[in-house]
């Protein structure tokens, strides 16, 4: 009977242990994109213009990377920004960045977008445009 008992117990834990190992180590975070803002509506390419991404924490978590990309009427995209930003639990953060329109960049709407990750996992993303003269 021990035995028996023995063997019963043992398959138990082990069922146990892997539903415990099938669980994320860690729960995702939660962000939010609260706005975009550019500072003027309108550049020309090789020109500057100054960026301000609104990122709302509703998480514990308290680290995420914003990337910022710049896509042209063209369809080229460039990645100008990628920033590692710290929150306290459902705080909100500005990140301000410079885009450096590439010099070729050929006129018409560009598109300005941000996105925010936990790691690998992406959570939110927001865009806004600039007209690119």
């Amino acid at each position: 009977m021990e035995r028996r008992s023995f063997k019963a117990t043992a398959a138990i834990a082990a069922i146990c242990g892997l539903m415990f190992m099938s669980s994320p180590a860690s729960a995702a975070g939660c962000a939010q994109i609260t706005g975009m803002n550019v500072a003027s509506p309108w550049t020309f390419a090789g020109g500057v213009v100054g960026v301000g991404t609104a990122v709302s924490n509703c998480s514990k978590k308290s680290r995420y990377t914003v990337v910022h990309t710049f896509t042209s009427a063209c369809g080229q995209t460039t990645t100008y920004n990628n920033s590692l930003v710290t929150f306290g639990s459902g705080a909100s953060s500005i990140v301000t960045t410079t885009l450096n329109v590439p010099a070729g960049t050929c006129t018409g709407v560009g598109i300005i977008s941000a996105k925010v990750y936990d790691r690998s996992t992406l959570l939110t993303s927001g865009s806004t445009t600039i007209a690119i003269q």
